[in-house]
């Protein structure tokens, strides 16, 4: 119904536009929180240990389907971004978010309830 005109939409995920959305504005455009991000990511992983050969084997199976034709254009309909890597990246995208939410919880003073 957004184009339909009956409602009025936001982009709640980052400081782009969808590209499925594109006529949807942003909260960054929106309102004065600039910084806005909120995601949800999945990703693979594996148990501690698991032979090398097996995590690159995995790894170049999961990034072939990722970029196939029929599951990306079903996950373009669904807005969702694909975006395959490396373990060395998936490894630092992991250490990078737990940084940032400890950051955030921290600084906000959250506690286990």
């Amino acid at each position: 119904m957004y184009y339909g005109r009956k409602i009025q939409g936001t982009w709640g995920r980052g400081p782009e536009r969808s590209p499925n959305l594109p006529d949807v504005p942003t909260i960054a455009e929106q309102t004065n929180v600039k910084d806005y991000s909120a995601y949800a990511w999945t990703i693979l992983v594996s148990p501690k240990g698991l032979q090398p050969q097996i995590l690159t084997k995995l790894n170049a199976t999961l990034n072939a389907v990722l970029v196939d034709p029929v599951i990306k254009e079903k996950m373009d309909k669904l807005g969702l971004t694909i975006l395959g890597g490396d373990i060395p990246t998936a490894q630092a995208f992991i250490a990078d978010e737990q940084a940032r939410y400890e950051t955030i919880i921290k600084e906000n003073h959250v506690t286990r309830q």
